[in-house]
């Protein structure tokens, strides 16, 4: 199976579980492979909302899905290169509505404040960062009143985005980590005047601090090794 076949089936949901595994493995340990997933994602996503045929609710196979996408492709591919980057916003994330690191926040803060994986130790949460980023992150010997939750999915930058939850003096706090490069500028201000966002650059990663705070807390408690 060539390398963009393998990219197609994994976006698909096709790939056995150990050659999902074997191609997840290689997304951790190559940027470029995850700019050209986080790009055909996002391609895909602007296709299925402009010209799927499916009526509402329902979704095409994937069979027929594949080849309808091919056949656009051939038709559009000139003209959707040229295009895609500066319509991705509306098209995929679409020009009004909440930010999507703010209705993030609000979703993990309704629904519990709850991780889908627990790696809050320095050992685990530098592993967990550079298995997931290919780059390291830790949190500083001295990190006074925050204390890590855990980590969620997340796709408000990318397909590989990641949220570290975290608690600082009782408060929740929110923080996205991704590459740098799939920063696609300055993300809005949140709507919500209870919420405060900070930017910051950490080697390779680009982490938004999301926070009822004034002030960065979980941003300041993290360096890398």
């Amino acid at each position: 199976m060539n390398h963009a076949d393998r990219l197609e089936r994994y976006l698909d949901g096709l790939l056995e579980p150990a050659d999902r595994a074997e191609f997840e493995r290689d997304l951790a340990a190559s940027p470029e492979l995850r700019e050209r997933v986080d790009l055909q994602a996002r391609i895909n996503a602007g296709l299925h909302r402009l010209m799927d045929p499916a009526p509402q609710g329902e979704r095409a196979p994937v069979t027929a899905r594949r080849l309808w996408r091919t056949q656009i492709w051939l038709a559009a591919a000139a003209a959707l290169a040229a295009a895609v980057l500066g319509v991705w916003w509306v098209v995929v994330r679409g020009p009004s509505g909440p930010d999507p690191l703010e209705a993030e926040y609000h979703r993990i803060v309704a629904a519990g404040f709850t991780p889908e994986t627990v790696c809050t130790d320095d050992a685990t949460f530098r592993e967990w960062v550079n298995n997931k980023f290919g780059q390291p992150l830790q949190p500083r010997p001295d990190r006074g009143p925050v204390q890590y939750v855990g980590w969620n999915a997340s796709r408000v930058l990318s397909t590989y985005s990641g949220l570290l939850l975290a608690r600082v003096d009782g408060q929740q706090v929110v923080v996205l980590i991704d590459q740098r490069y799939a920063e696609d500028g300055r993300l809005p201000r949140p709507a919500d005047r209870a919420l405060h966002q900070f930017r910051r650059v950490v080697g390779g990663l680009i982490l938004y601090e999301i926070t009822p705070l004034d002030h960065p807390a979980v941003l300041d408690s993290l360096m890398q090794p």
